[in-house]
């Protein structure tokens, strides 16, 4: 005979007494790949556990969000991205700034390269060109992301940081603080005319449909 807590509870569910599967989400992994890549570059694995999409673009870029490359993955469907960032040590002097550069004095042109892509497509690159005042640009630093050895949840969702880098006009005692969870630059506020660009390569993975 069915207690009273027992009858309760199938009338809240209407009476049912089969039990409902609650469907348990499934995210994506990734790690490092065994082809570990060199100090300007990485390559990761990723797979999925239910379907899902990856984006990866770089964020920071002065004239937007450069282009996007975009995977799908089908349920257990793995994939292997690949990633690098530089600088050059020094201002390129044949390198064009952009006109508001320009306009603001910062012809002095700073050069970062940033690249990305599936091991097996044409990925995507860029070559920003940041001005800065005569002798006070300089490079912040690069960073690249340590994929871990064994596969850890890639959260759905949220960018997770790949590389970084950062570069200066004017401004001291700055730092590029790189981090899987949001890079950035650190130190004192900056003064009258200083900038700093910052430049993310980063992957999110959402849900099909999302």
């Amino acid at each position: 005979m069915l207690g009273a807590a027992t009858l309760l509870a199938l009338a809240a569910c209407g009476g049912d007494a089969t039990p409902q599967e609650v469907p348990v989400e499934r995210p994506p992994t990734w790690c490092a790949a065994r082809d570990e890549g060199s100090d300007s570059s990485l390559l990761l694995d990723v797979k999925a556990g239910d379907p899902c999409r990856l984006r990866v673009r770089i964020l920071g870029v002065p004239e937007g969000t450069a282009e996007e490359q975009v995977r799908d993955l089908a349920a257990g469907e793995s994939v292997r991205l690949w990633v690098s960032a530089g600088t050059e040590d020094q201002a390129r002097a044949s390198a064009p700034v952009s006109e508001a550069d320009a306009a603001a004095g910062r012809r002095e042109a700073w050069v970062a390269r940033l690249a990305y892509g599936w091991a097996d497509r044409t990925g995507g690159r860029r070559t920003q060109v940041v001005g800065a005042r005569p002798g006070q640009g300089r490079v912040l630093g690069t960073w690249l992301a340590a994929p871990p050895r064994a596969p850890r949840t890639l959260a759905l969702g949220e960018d997770l940081d790949l590389a970084a880098v950062a570069l200066a006009d004017g401004g001291a005692g700055l730092v590029l603080q790189g981090a899987e969870q949001g890079s950035r630059v650190r130190g004192p506020p900056a003064g009258t005319g200083d900038r700093v660009t910052l430049l993310r390569i980063v992957v999110r993975a959402e849900k099909m449909g999302s």
